[in-house]
């Protein structure tokens, strides 16, 4: 058993004292109170540990006797009258306990922190006990990083950023170097690391600090990947978003406050339970429990670390209430998830023979060579631990594993082990893989005003560097793929020097001369390309297809006349636009139009902008721009109105005629500036290709950019006009809300456009598409697995084709169990889904979706709620086919209809959104639970 082959049990002699390193920890622990109430340490500090120490010799008595015996407590009473040097400590005659007496007191709080040193002492008395019978050498060095330097509270500038107040620069570094100096155990040697949050904020602002130019940068998302760039300046750090600062609520906020350590004297885990041959899957889900150290009741209750062991043997036999499994708790393993650790407690039997089948027995082994600690039964003291405490221990304590071997080092390799009478409980300590939410990555810049008049940019001049470089690239790839040609030659030369003459010329001589004047030539098309105005670079794409296509003919003649014999045949690697006669560019102009990627016609008329588009007119007369005959006007849908939103681009240009319909025009114009996307916009629009989606019902076409920045959807092939009228009356309230989104938590995805676009070739070819604009919330990342998530238990995927899981492989899968958030992160996304249903709700949508992607390299999920628009077909859905269909079942809560009224479909949603995504707390979550009074420890 366990590599026992004998149960020999020895016998620790206990300490009448507290161990070396209890009192020094004692004594700072109580400085940082006194601290914080501003009260001198003269004379109270020693006066309270004297009294303690007092206490502590009365306690082994105590504790020898408390399981028999009734324990009356301490009883703590505060007086004005006398001095403090006068205050004593009274055991009880013939009762357990006693009471102190506090003279001189000059502040309320005195009494205050006399009990929490009371707790603090009898606890440590109990744990020493603990050390001793685990055989755990007491450590007479102290490590701690508490500053006296200011006594103020820890987190009391976390307070103002949740009241949205600004944080002075570097506030970050100083909360985590605080967070670091504060002493909220009262075990000595546990640490407990800072929020990752709060670190990673912290880095933030390091790294902001060494970038030079601030202005120009986009800083890396908070709540999630640090790669995926979210579109708010660096320097904005100090005016966070409103995802941050959702995330920092979810951290406690007045740690090394007087009422903050008495919360922190309890542990919040996530338990769980599961069959021992599958542990992966529970057959209890997790659920938050919060411990309050020595609780006797509930609702946080805790027990000794004795009745702990006692009651997991008494249920050994008793059946799993899963109805699935069945098997007797003996076979289940008990899972404690707790920051980035799962502790599992596991129960086997054992026939070595036990010397006392009603006496607890605890050492500890090691995983990995088996050696173990000597074998103890437990004391008392022990036996009251408290069983909470005993699991922030294992997980933050640096001193609580025996010296047996060097493989003890690594937590994973320790397992502590308590017997009674057949039954051996175990306990092992894992990592768990906690994930990060990554939240859509195009969020409001907070430090843009929503009615701040932004300066219009140009957004071709500001894209010049990439189109400038794209064309580059074109002309490198042509003449790469000829020098391959010229090199291939060079190489048949020299193995064939009877062909390198004819009887009229040189063959090698034309063709060093032809070699030589392609590098000049190449280098001229580089120049010209840099040279030339940007807004007209087309006019450069019309030489290149000239010369290109002359280069071409000379080299297939030379070859064709002269290298007859020779195998070797150049392949061309020409651009598009010099052989695809869908693809135009058009002089005077620098964006090129593709017949076949809708994107491109969006992007060349909004790249007009800066020369024809600024002020448009309901009767604007048509323009000569180079190969462009274009006209532009305003439109309304209301004839009765003169507030014409709307933009109509007309243009004609070597055989097309296109008209582009570019709806709320300034409205989205404005929501890109304040993203930061006007910028990359018309770039980013300027190539796509088709794309193929699973998991919608709708057969709609979809498009993405070549740099994978956004999406195009296209809406119902054509709109009926009752379709668009809704999506009119939607749109205004769109950019009401994303106005909020500033400062309030928002996952919905970015839509930053619709468009109808009619086309007409020289052949006569007629397109028309109606399409929205929107993020794309997977762009540039990894992602293995994708769920399409609406809150519908018994939606499930048609094919094993589908690349897109629903609802049901969701829950079937206990996905939420295999991707626990970190707890700011749940947070985010609780509150997130709460504005975006709210706003949803009021406008009457429903059928929305909450899109999921798995980023195993990165540890997050990257989510967003997709499909809030659509076919607009849902008006008459809701009113007939919702309502029919539930009556008509019989289910009020809708919980397996997919069409509900948007209400109840906000609620259903929210509820299956809070319970599909689980957390793992840490000793940071802040929890809407009273613990605003410590329990008494005996």
């Amino acid at each position: 058993m366990l590599g026992l082959k004998t149960f020999v049990v020895t016998a620790p002699q206990q300490e009448q004292k507290l161990l070396p390193g209890q009192k020094d920890h004692l004594s700072l622990f109580l400085q940082q109170t006194l601290d914080e109430f501003q009260i001198k340490h003269k004379p109270w500090l020693n006066i309270m540990i004297d009294l303690c120490l007092l206490v502590c010799q009365d306690l082994s008595f105590i504790i020898e006797r408390s399981r028999k015996d009734q324990f009356m407590g301490f009883n703590v009473q505060a007086l004005q009258e006398g001095s403090p040097t006068d205050s004593v400590y009274l055991p009880y005659s013939h009762d357990l306990g006693g009471s102190i007496v506090l003279k001189g007191c000059d502040s309320e709080k005195i009494e205050d922190i006399m009990h929490l040193a009371l707790f603090a002492v009898c606890h440590l008395k109990l744990e020493a006990y603990l050390l001793i019978d685990m055989h755990i050498r007491p450590q007479r060095k102290l490590f701690h990083r508490r500053s006296f330097l200011d006594s103020k509270s820890l987190w009391r500038w976390i307070s103002k950023l949740e009241a949205f107040k600004e944080p002075e620069p570097s506030q970050f570094e100083m909360a985590v170097r605080k967070l670091n100096q504060t002493i909220i155990s009262v075990s000595p040697h546990v640490v407990f690391p800072p929020p990752k949050l709060l670190v990673k904020l912290r880095d933030q602002e390091m790294e902001m600090d060494k970038r030079s130019s601030i202005y120009a940068e986009k800083r890396q998302s908070f709540i999630g990947d640090e790669k995926r760039l979210s579109t708010v300046s660096v320097k904005s750090v100090q005016s966070m978003s409103a995802d941050v600062k959702t995330g920092l609520g979810s951290i406690v906020s007045d740690s090394n406050t007087f009422e903050g350590l008495i919360r922190h004297q309890s542990i919040a885990v996530a338990f769980s339970f599961s069959w021992k041959n599958q542990t992966e899957i529970s057959c209890q889900p997790p659920n938050l429990r919060i411990i309050q150290y020595y609780q006797k009741s509930e609702p946080f209750l805790d027990e000794s670390l004795g009745a702990y062991v006692i009651n997991m043997c008494n249920q050994a036999t008793h059946k799993c209430a899963d109805q699935s499994c069945s098997k007797p708790m003996v076979e289940h393993v008990l899972h404690y998830a707790h920051k980035d650790c799962r502790i599992s407690v596991k129960m086997e039997t054992t026939d070595l023979e036990c010397p006392d089948d009603s006496i607890i027995y605890m050492w500890t082994s090691c995983r990995e060579c088996l050696l173990f600690s000597d074998i103890s039964a437990i004391s008392n003291g022990t036996w009251l631990y408290s069983f909470g405490k005993y699991l922030e221990l294992l997980l933050y304590s640096t001193k609580f594993t025996p010296d047996i071997c060097e493989h003890m080092k690594r937590k994973e390799n320790v397992h502590r082990h308590f017997r009674l009478g057949e039954f051996v409980i175990t306990f092992m300590i894992a990592d768990v893989q906690r994930f990060e939410l990554a939240v859509p990555r195009i969020q409001l810049n907070p430090e843009y005003l929503w009615d701040e008049d932004i300066p219009p940019i140009d957004p071709i001049e500001q894209s010049r560097y990439q189109i400038q470089s794209e064309l580059k690239m074109q002309v490198y790839s042509f003449y790469e793929g000829l020098k391959e040609y010229l090199d291939s030659i060079r190489l048949w030369f020299h193995f064939n020097p009877d062909h390198i003459k004819s009887e009229k010329v040189s063959v090698q001589d034309m063709f060093e001369d032809m070699s030589r004047g392609f590098l000049e030539e190449e280098m001229i098309i580089y120049e010209s390309i840099c040279s030339h105005p940007i807004h007209s670079l087309s006019d450069v794409r019309k030489q290149i297809q000239i010369r290109f296509n002359s280069t071409k003919e000379m080299v297939d003649t030379w070859h064709n006349e002269f290298m007859t014999k020779c195998k070797v045949k150049p392949e061309w690697l020409m651009p598009d636009f010099c052989t695809d006669k869908t693809v135009h560019c058009i002089p005077g102009t620098t964006i090129v139009i593709r017949e076949e990627e809708p994107s491109s016609i969006i992007a060349f008329c909004l790249g007009l902008f800066p020369k024809v588009l600024q002020t448009p007119t309901t009767d604007s007369p048509w323009k000569e721009l180079g190969g462009v005959k274009c006209r532009v006007t305003r439109l309304s849908e209301d004839p009765s109105t003169t507030n014409y939103r709307h933009w109509k681009v007309r243009l004609h240009a070597e055989g097309l005629s296109i008209s582009c319909v570019i709806y709320f025009a300034q409205e989205f114009d404005d929501l890109r500036k304040r993203c930061d996307m006007d910028d990359t916009y018309v770039y980013s629009l300027s190539r796509c290709t088709k794309w193929n989606t699973s998991g919608g019902k709708s057969k709609a076409s979809f498009f993405k950019t070549n740099d994978d920045q956004i999406v195009l959807k296209e809406l119902c092939s054509r709109w009926t006009l009752a379709e668009k009228d809704a999506l009119m009356k939607f749109a205004p309230k769109y950019f009401d809300y994303m106005k909020s989104t500033a400062q309030n938590a928002t996952i919905l995805a970015k839509i930053f456009g619709f468009y109808q676009i009619k086309m007409r070739n020289e052949k006569g070819t007629e397109t028309i598409l109606d399409l929205s604009v929107m993020e794309h919330l997977f762009a540039n990342t990894k992602i293995s697995r994708k769920f399409d998530l609406k809150g519908v238990p018994d939606r499930h995927v048609k094919s094993h084709q589908q690349k897109v899981m629903l609802d049901q492989e969701w829950l079937e899968g206990r996905y939420g169990s295999l991707f626990p958030l970190y707890p700011h992160s749940k947070r985010v996304l609780v509150q997130s889904v709460r504005n975006d249903t709210e706003f949803l709700a009021s406008q009457n949508v429903m059928d929305y979706s909450l899109l999921v992607g798995v980023d195993d390299t990165n540890q997050q999920l990257v989510i967003g709620i997709v499909d809030f628009i659509g076919p607009w077909t849902w008006y008459k859905l809701v009113e007939t086919s919702s309502k029919s269909t539930m009556s008509s079942m019989n289910i009020r809560n809708g919980k397996h209809v997919t069409v509900l009224p948007p209400d109840l479909y906000r609620d259903r949603f929210n509820k299956a959104m809070d319970e599909n995504f689980l957390f793992v707390p840490d000793k940071w979550t802040k929890l809407d639970v009273d613990l605003n009074a410590l329990a008494e420890v005996l």
